[in-house]
């Protein structure tokens, strides 16, 4: 059915958003779009990306999440570290919310 013309679709997603793709990341996330719009969502396991470099998970739940306010995801320590002094006012308020 639908998901037979995904890759067709995907590359003229991917060429409407880009000239050409900058990273491996553009392709990945426009899939997501596409099975969502063909209804095949229910077959994808949804990956997280760093809130800090955007990298994507390869394989679901080995990126850490916030402990803080549970909202953003993390590859490393390092880019926890390195997004904190932006995430920090968001966190807050985050946690504030949910109490």
């Amino acid at each position: 059915g639908a998901f037979a013309m995904l890759p067709s679709l995907l590359d003229q997603a991917i060429q409407s958003r880009h000239s050409t793709p900058k990273t491996p990341t553009d392709r990945e996330h426009v899939e997501l779009e596409m099975r969502a719009l063909t209804g095949e969502m229910s077959e994808m396991r949804v990956l997280n990306s760093c809130a800090k470099c955007g990298a994507v998970e390869t394989k679901r739940g080995t990126y850490k999440m916030c402990s803080a306010c549970n909202s953003v995801h993390y590859c490393s320590k390092e880019c926890q570290k390195a997004h904190w002094k932006g995430h920090k006012a968001v966190c807050k308020q985050l946690r504030a919310e949910k109490q």
